[in-house]
């Protein structure tokens, strides 16, 4: 089992204090390595045979103004988010599957030291500093910094971010859930690392049942009681903790990287605290409050997506078999996507490059017409003509395999724009599950082979006037159609075109979803 060597650590501690420069680690090999001394906090071995255990090694450190936190990295999963026991509350229900990004999180809550090396201050009410941040209710460097609204916590992070570069955030409830629950190494506690919360939180009966004045009332220094799967501290007890997210009812659809409600008035806290009786300190606990009310057993702990090198470039397409009887292979993305996830590229009608708004003076289309205020189309197979000053290109037959065909010209000739027939095939053989990524519903499309694709959406158009946006088209190959849907994509067939619906709406032309053959 692995062990700190505390003899070691200290030994670290006094030749730091003795103004050292640093640790040399001597290799069997004859190489070695180089720590400066600002970055040991302490020295760990673990025996010959044995893995690190879950959690541990897997931190990133950053520093502010002297105070050094970390951030523990969570793979991403797919876990069931809620709880129908018999102890859970009706906002934890029904269980419901999500799906996750790979992500940091706080390996503790924010601690004091923190917050005054961000803010230079305690929390302040209407000016004034927060007087509660006592001896009586917890105070010290390594206590977590309570008495925060949600609304406090964005001007932290914003300055945070000033300071580090990083872009922090509150974890949004689904990660918050995800790491309290042990994330891919879960083994499926009650508590965030325990079915015994004596052994992970501070909570009401080792901390609150108490008289002022016993040591033991309050909130604790962070990372004193026991850790969770992923090496976390404190996700059940000590202090309630933000979430981004707006308060909502869950409910049975699948989700991607969920961000809550896009209304509402009050967000989410999450993991009890140390006032809390032990069913409110459950993994699953829901709880919320405006953004502006401040508690001593409200606090924060900090989120980091998953960094990224360069900027977000569109994927390599890769090719799915679901098993359709005409051999198909779907792209798994949209062209201009970046990830199967994502919405992808918006084109015009039988253009090659991806176009930016639109708007009825810009781009109209309707029974297999279609109007440009620019040049027209120069392709075979395309009948021109005038109308009211502008061009009306009448258009016949399919663009799949030529120049104008989008799918060929980024993918290469194997890809194609697929045919009505083709997404007809799609919708016949294939079981449909609505899945909400980041906000959008979406449609999942699995095969009878069991695999699957996710349409993001598909063609966007949005009412200038009342707001109001959907996501209800995808270009086929034969232009003179587009297909509609009351699922996000694909739901039945239809030879009427795209007909706008007034001046009020602009469009961001339509998504293209490949095909090829085995």
């Amino acid at each position: 089992m692995r062990k700190k060597i505390f003899v070691a650590a200290a030994m670290v501690a006094v030749a730091i204090g003795m103004q050292a420069q640093g640790i040399i680690i001597n290799k069997t090999d004859g190489t070695f390595e180089v720590f400066p001394a600002d970055e040991v906090v302490s020295i760990v071995t673990y025996g010959y045979g044995e893995e690190p255990q879950p959690g541990e090694g897997n931190t990133l450190t950053f520093n502010v103004a002297g105070v050094s936190f970390n951030m523990v990295q969570v793979e991403g999963g797919t876990f069931q988010m809620g709880c129908d026991d018999s102890d859970a509350g009706s906002s934890e229900q029904p269980v419901h599957e999500v799906t996750l990004s790979s992500f940091s999180i706080g390996q503790t809550e924010v601690t004091q030291a923190l917050w005054y090396a961000v803010m230079g201050q305690k929390p302040t009410a209407d000016g004034e500093q927060w007087t509660q941040w006592s001896a009586t209710n917890g105070l010290g460097n390594s206590y977590p910094a309570y008495g925060v609204s949600w609304d406090d916590c964005q001007e932290f992070i914003t300055k945070l971010n000033m300071l580090t570069g990083k872009q922090f955030r509150l974890p949004t409830e689904a990660e918050w859930e995800f790491a309290a629950r042990g994330g891919t190494k879960s083994k499926g506690y009650k508590y965030a690392g325990s079915n015994n919360i004596d052994n992970v939180a501070w909570y009401s009966v080792n901390s609150y049942d108490n008289l002022y004045g016993d040591p033991d009332y309050g909130s604790h220094e962070v990372a004193t009681m026991g850790a969770n799967e992923l090496g976390i501290y404190d996700m059940s007890g000590n202090v309630q903790e933000w979430c981004y997210d707006r308060y909502g009812s869950y409910n049975t659809n699948k989700q991607i990287d969920p961000i809550g409600p896009s209304t509402g008035n009050s967000r989410i806290l999450r993991g009890g605290c140390w006032i809390a009786a032990a069913d409110n300190c459950r993994a699953t606990y829901r709880s919320l409050s405006s953004t502006t009310n401040r508690s001593t057993s409200f606090g924060l702990r900090l989120a980091l997506s998953e960094e990224t090198t360069g900027e977000d470039v569109p994927a390599e397409p890769k090719a799915i078999d679901l098993g359709l009887p005409s051999g198909t292979l779907w792209a798994d993305l949209n062209i201009g996507a970046s990830s199967p996830r994502a919405t992808g590229g918006y084109y015009a009608f039988g253009e090659t490059e991806e176009k930016a708004t639109y708007s009825w003076d810009s781009y109209m289309c309707s029974s297999s017409q279609c109007a440009y205020s620019s040049d027209p189309l120069k392709a075979d197979g395309i009948l021109r003509t005038e109308n009211s000053g502008s061009t009306i290109l009448q258009v016949t037959g399919s663009i799949a395999g030529t120049k104008y065909d989008v799918a060929t010209q980024t993918w290469g000739e194997e890809w194609v724009m697929p045919t009505k027939q083709q997404y007809q095939e799609l919708y016949d053989n294939c079981t449909r599950a609505k899945v909400e990524i980041a906000g959008v519903q979406c449609t999942e499309f699995t095969g009878p082979n069991g695999n699957s694709i996710i349409f993001p959406g598909g063609g966007y158009k949005e009412n200038t006037e009342t707001k109001d946006a959907s996501y209800s088209y995808c270009w086929t190959a034969e232009v003179n159609s587009i297909l509609r849907t009351t699922e996000a994509i694909v739901a039945s067939v239809s030879s009427g075109g795209f007909n706008p619906y007034g001046a009020n709406y602009r469009y961001l032309g339509i998504p293209v979803r490949p095909v090829k053959k085995k």
